[in-house]
Order: structure tokens, then C-alpha cells, then sequence
């Protein structure tokens, strides 16, 4: 009976025990994105260019992937980090077995503003129903005053001024 209690305490202990060590051979990459202001950058993509490897970064900015055994040889790879609205950025690294802890800080770049209002702005007329068509269409095959309306309703108002 003794050895009963012992046999299922052991059991219970290594199933509650984290897994701590990584599996033979494999890179474990992990780090933190942040903005040069230190704020955590949440959604961005990291990866390991031209292997089809990566993760996207959580609300706290932490990223944490592994690399298999057999893709971990020691070479070096390029680990990326994107966002829109962020400069991207990239480092080379050595991916062997183990732990790799790779921190970013990125630097904010603009985006134009037209380059992500147009497409909104379209695909609300769209869902609307005041653009439609069947087929493959060109944006001379719809009228220009709604959608110039709208950019007035975001606040970008057309119209020619004299000066």
C-alpha cells in the first residue's frame, strides 16, 4: 500500500512539474518587442527569414518559438520583426540548441494616410451597397462623389481653394 501512495505521488509530481528542458536539439527563440518609448508592441510578426518559421508577439510584447532539431545545425539566420507603423527589424542570428533570447526596440515610421483610408473607405461604399458591380472592376467604373463624401466624413474634405 505504502508503495502505492509512493508510485502515484511520483507520478502527480511529474506531471505537475513544467517542462522545463527543450526537446533534443531544438533552438528556442524568445525576447521582447518594444517601442523605443518602452511600451510593449503587441501583434507584430517575428520570423526567421526564408525558413518559414515564426510567431506573432503578445499584449506583454513577448515572443517565444522553437526551431527543430533538425533546422538548428548551427547556421546562422536573419530574425525579423514587423508591424505597420513600425520600422522593421532584423539581426542575424547563430540558431543552435538551446535558448536564444533576442529583444527588439522599434522606432516608429508613418504610414500614409491615404494608403489606409482609401481601401476603408471603398469597402464601406461596398458594404453599404452604393458601389457594386459584377465582375472585375476599376475604381473609374464607380462615381467619385460618394467616395469623396466619405473622405469628408473622415475628415479629408475635397474641393479646389483659391490662394
Amino acid at each position: 500500500m505504502r508503495f502505492r501512495i509512493l508510485s502515484v505521488a511520483a507520478l502527480l509530481a511529474l506531471v505537475a512539474t513544467p517542462r522545463l528542458a527543450l526537446a533534443q536539439g531544438e533552438a528556442l527563440l524568445t525576447g521582447k518587442v518594444t517601442s523605443v518609448a518602452g511600451s510593449p508592441v503587441e501583434g507584430a510578426q517575428v520570423f526567421l527569414d526564408k525558413m518559414a518559421i515564426g510567431t506573432q508577439t503578445k499584449s506583454d510584447g513577448s515572443y517565444r518559438f522553437t526551431v527543430p532539431a533538425a533546422r538548428a545545425t548551427g547556421q546562422t539566420a536573419l530574425l525579423s520583426v514587423r508591424l505597420q507603423g513600425f520600422k522593421p527589424k532584423s539581426v542575424t542570428v547563430t540558431l543552435s540548441p538551446g535558448s536564444i533570447n533576442t529583444d527588439f526596440s522599434l522606432e516608429s515610421q508613418a504610414v500614409v494616410l491615404q494608403t489606409a483610408l482609401n481601401p476603408i473607405v471603398a469597402l464601406e461604399l461596398i458594404a453599404d451597397g452604393v458601389w457594386g458591380g459584377a465582375g472585375v472592376l476599376g475604381p473609374e467604373a464607380f462615381p467619385a462623389e460618394p467616395f469623396l463624401d466619405k473622405l469628408a466624413d473622415y475628415g479629408w474634405p475635397h474641393g479646389v481653394e483659391d490662394r
